[in-house]
């Protein structure tokens, strides 16, 4: 799945990045991070790289970063329960036998 990832990724970066509207980066953004969290390819620190990544190509395709986790937003649980949702949609895209109890 990371060989996968890094394909999409390298391929959709060759696309010509001044004409994808803030709606198509913010979306591109926000996948890329979804599916890095979903790979899971480290023990420890998925979290972090995913956010790493998603500012990584805001910051590339607008000049922008973002804070995730700040105060006044999610909080820890409610966080959780969206990613976990999440994640199940992710799964069933790809087409990935769940593991765990979700």
């Amino acid at each position: 799945m990371v060989s996968d990832f890094n394909a999409e990724v390298v391929r959709r970066e060759k696309g010509d990045s001044e004409e994808r509207d803030d709606d198509k980066i913010l979306e591109m953004a926000a996948r890329y991070c979804h599916v890095f969290a979903n790979i899971h390819p480290f023990a420890h620190g998925n979290g972090r790289m995913c956010r790493i990544l998603l500012n990584v190509i805001l910051l590339k395709f607008r000049g922008i970063c973002i804070s995730i986790g700040a105060e006044g937003h999610l909080d820890r649980a409610e966080y959780l329960a969206l990613a976990n949702r999440a994640g199940r949609a992710f799964f069933r895209e790809h087409g990935i036998v769940e593991w765990g109890g979700g």
